[in-house]
Order: C-alpha cells, then structure tokens, then sequence
C-alpha cells in the first residue's frame, strides 16, 4: 500500500551565448573571426559558427571562394551557405541566450584573461542544515503566489543543492554571489549527500523512503574543463550526453528519467516544443518521500473547509485525538502566530509539522513573518518531547504545483548567473548562462501517510500547553516535511483548497 508520495523535481538548462548584431549598418565578418571573439574552442567552432547564422539569416556569404559573410554583400555575388538556407527554422529561439552589441564590423569583446583567485571566507560555525533551513524560507517566501487560492509546493533544499553542483564552474563575483546567497560549500555537499544517501544493508534501515536523484544532461557541442568535471565526479553527479538539436527524441529521454525517478507520479518536465535546440546543459534533481504516520488518523468523515470569505469546499476531513508534540509562534501566550503540531511518521525521525494563523485566514501574512528563529524553536521544543493530549482535524488532499524561479532567485539577489557577463567561464570555454530554473511537484496526504518543513530568523518563547487543545485546519494552512535528525526541511507547502483525490492502492 502506497500511504504516501511526495516528490519534487528541478530542472534548469544552459543555453549557448551566441554573438547577437543589430543590422541597421554593415556587418562583416569571418568564421575565424567569429569564434576568436567569443573565445569558442577550435572543435567547436564549426557548430557554433553554424548555428549564429542560423539565428541571424541576413549574414550570406558573399562569395563562394571568400570567407567573407555580411549582411550588404553585392547582390551578384550572394551566396548562401547549405547548412543555414535549410535549416533556419531549425532552432527555436523563445529560450535562446543572446547578447547584442552595436551594429557595422565586429566589436572587440572582453575576453575573460582567466579568473581571479576567489578568497575562501574563514570557516564558520553555522551549521549546513541552519544553512539550508535560511535558504529554504526566504526562497519559498519570496515565490509563494500571495493571496492566490492554488496549492503551492517548493522543496527549496533541492534548488539549493543544484545550484551549488554549479559552484566550481563560476568565476569571479558570480562565485561570490553564489556563496553568499546559496551558501553551501562543498564539504556542505558532501554532508547533504551522506544525509540523502541510502542506508547500507549493515544498518537499520529507516520506516520511511526518502530517494534523492542527480542528473546532467550535456549536450556534445559544449566541452566541459577538465576542473568542473573533477567536482562533478566528487559530487557523484551523472553525466549522459543529449543531442538537443533534436527537441523529440531528447525531451522522451530526460522525461523517462523523470518518470522513473518520481516512480511516474511526475511523468514529464519538458516537452519538445518547449525545449530550446540550442541548449548546452541541463541539469535535472529530484526528490522522493514516502511515510506512514506514527499515529493513524481514527476517524474520517464529511466536512466542510473554509476558503475565505463565503467560499466552502467539501472535503474528507480526518481526524485525531492523541498526546503530541505542538504549540505556538509569538512572544507571549497572548500575541500568537502561529499554532503549530507535530505528526511524527513511523520511526520518529521524519515529520509533518502543520501550521496554522491563529487569527483566521492570515496564513499569507503570518507566513511571510516566519523566521528562522520560529523554526528552529519548534524543532527545540519537539527536541524537549513535552507531548500533551490535543485534537487534530486535518483534511485528506492532494496537490501538485509547477513553479518558475528565476524572478524569485534574482529578487535573493542571484543575478549573475542569468546575466550575459560570462558567469562561469570555469566550467566551458563556451560561453554558458542559466536560462531556465524551475520545479515541479506533488504531495499526497492520507490517513495513513506524510512529512514536510522549512526555517528563518525570529522567536518562539516556549510556554505552557493550554487545556483541551485543538488544532482544526478548516482553512488554509501550511505543512513543512523534516529530517528532524539532520533538521534538513524536505518540503514546505501551502494548502488554500484540499483538491479530492481518489483513493488507490499502489
């Protein structure tokens, strides 16, 4: 029986930086001239040279036994290269990364000389999950479509680690930024993967299923330095080539991993009308939870959930009684925040903890508030396991939800890598920028199964539990599934309308 899935998946590409002219004058130039502007290598000269005229159609030869392409060349002699007259619709251009320069003859362009030595910052004492935990709340606080009535899922842990495979293969500031928003070093990898990695059969193996996947997709026009490499292998990051020039065939196999890896309860990320021809890399991550509860809900039945306003929608609202961890965010027992309660899964090292706005259908505003702090006082007053008798009322629901997050990065302050000022010239000698990051996800929750969790700065006072408590999430609220043993938060949600689902046995 599959009491419970909850899956997340990431994906972001690459595409190639392209020198991009606007004709309104002359414009001459050489493949060789070309390719040393933009500092491609020798092999992969031809390729690139061949997909620029693709995008820019007005370049022609202007000579069968000249090197010479412009887009003013004298029309008796105009000649078009085979490869661009039949292929211009070849390559979508809706993702392409262009860069333009001002019109007439090729411009100098600053060629990156190598990069600086970055200056390791001295070591800290914060620790990789308080790092992960601040990540985590400011980037699904900054994404969460405020006020919306959709479900909204982020496992922010995912992003964070993803992004970071990148961090060899940046330059300058860009590397900076990188560690300064993201904030994980490698041994911080190394740390998150030993907490991911499966238990080997010598040890007790855990009451839930937690399986995290990496994959790179590299496309064999682009050639990777053999540094960057070296950190791929150390980061255990696998590589297969993809031929992007053809949309069909590729999104088919990138969708087949996603399928497997999400046991095909996330079928597809991509399709090929969506995927741009000229991309160089994609890197793919995705994350797999399954758990039962601890205690099992005794008792469903028929119930109404408040949407806001005069708005109701019927649901199956589960119920249980049982002596559990639980309190509430403010500074005294008179301004409360937040309430919150804790569904331990079996083992009791995974957890659900639910959040609901003690004023109703402040959920948005409270969880904008949440810090830090609040979170990691929950996870201190759990730590204390000071359980009283509460009454919890929860409704059964699925949720899947597909969020963009570049805005949301770039407003954390993740603005190189997306900008056209070669941000990671350690990683290819081709120039390369994220184009796309996204996540796509999807959370189920029975009377049998669930987890989820997130954090930031604040405070919680602990206080004593008041009488005859009840937790009854009639209205929106939020769930935040943890590794309370690593304190890593897996996946924070918000719940605005519990969606029906049918029941199944898997």
């Amino acid at each position: 029986m599959m009491m419970f899935q909850a899956l997340s998946l990431l994906a972001f590409a690459t595409a190639v930086l392209c020198q991009s002219y606007a004709f309104t004058g002359t414009t001459t130039l050489t493949q060789d001239e070309f390719c040393q502007y933009n500092s491609i290598s020798h092999s992969q000269c031809d390729k690139q040279f061949e997909a620029y005229l693709r995008k820019n159609p007005s370049l022609k030869k202007c000579s069968s036994s000249s090197p010479i392409f412009s887009n003013r060349c004298p029309s008796s002699d105009e000649v078009r290269t085979t490869s661009t007259a039949s292929n211009n619709n070849d390559v979508a251009s809706s993702n392409a990364v262009d860069r333009a320069t001002e019109p007439t003859t090729i411009p100098g362009i600053q060629i990156q000389r190598g990069d600086e030595d970055i200056e390791t910052p001295p070591a800290t004492n914060v620790t990789y999950s308080r790092k992960i935990m601040d990540f985590s709340l400011r980037l699904f606080q900054t994404a969460f479509p405020k006020g919306s009535p959709d479900n909204y899922i982020l496992s922010p842990v995912m992003v964070q680690t993803l992004l970071s495979y990148l961090n060899d293969g940046a330059s300058g500031a860009t590397r900076q930024e990188m560690k300064t928003i993201l904030q994980l070093s490698t041994n911080d990898l190394k740390e998150i993967r030993g907490v991911f990695q499966p238990k080997s059969t010598a040890e007790e193996q855990p009451k839930y299923k937690l399986d995290v996947a990496s994959q790179i997709f590299k496309s064999p026009q682009i050639e990777l330095l053999p540094a960057f490499q070296d950190s791929l292998n150390r980061n255990k990051v696998p590589l297969q080539e993809m031929d992007f020039t053809n949309p069909r065939v590729a999104a088919n196999e990138i969708n087949h991993w996603v399928s497997i890896t999400t046991r095909e309860k996330i079928t597809s990320i991509i399709d090929e009308r969506s995927l741009n021809p000229a991309t160089q890399l994609m890197l793919l991550n995705a994350i797999y939870f399954n758990g039962t509860w601890l205690y099992s809900f005794n008792n469903t039945s028929r119930d109404t959930f408040y949407l806001g306003g005069d708005k109701q929608h019927p649901c199956n609202m589960m119920t249980l009684s049982h002596k559990l961890r639980y309190g509430y965010t403010g500074p005294n027992e008179d301004d409360q925040k937040l309430l919150w309660v804790e569904l331990p899964y079996s083992g009791d090292e995974m957890s659900m903890i639910l959040l609901l706005p003690a004023k109703r259908f402040k959920l948005d505003e409270e969880l904008l508030n949440f810090k830090i702090g609040d979170l990691e006082n929950i996870l201190a007053e759990i730590e204390k396991n000071d359980k009283g008798k509460i009454k919890v009322k929860l409704p059964v629901f699925k949720a899947e939800s597909e969020v963009a997050l570049v805005e949301p990065l770039q407003q954390m302050g993740l603005r190189s890598v997306f900008s056209d000022g070669k941000p990671f010239a350690k990683l290819s000698n081709t120039d390369v920028k994220i184009s796309n990051v996204k996540q796509k996800s999807f959370l189920s929750v029975n009377e049998r199964g669930t987890t989820a969790t997130s954090v930031t700065v604040g405070t919680i006072i602990p206080l004593s539990l008041p009488r005859n408590a009840e937790f009854i999430a009639d209205q929106p609220f939020a769930a935040i599934i943890i590794d309370k043993k690593s304190k890593i938060p897996l996946f924070i949600a918000r719940i605005s309308k519990p969606e029906r689902q049918k029941r199944s046995v898997n």
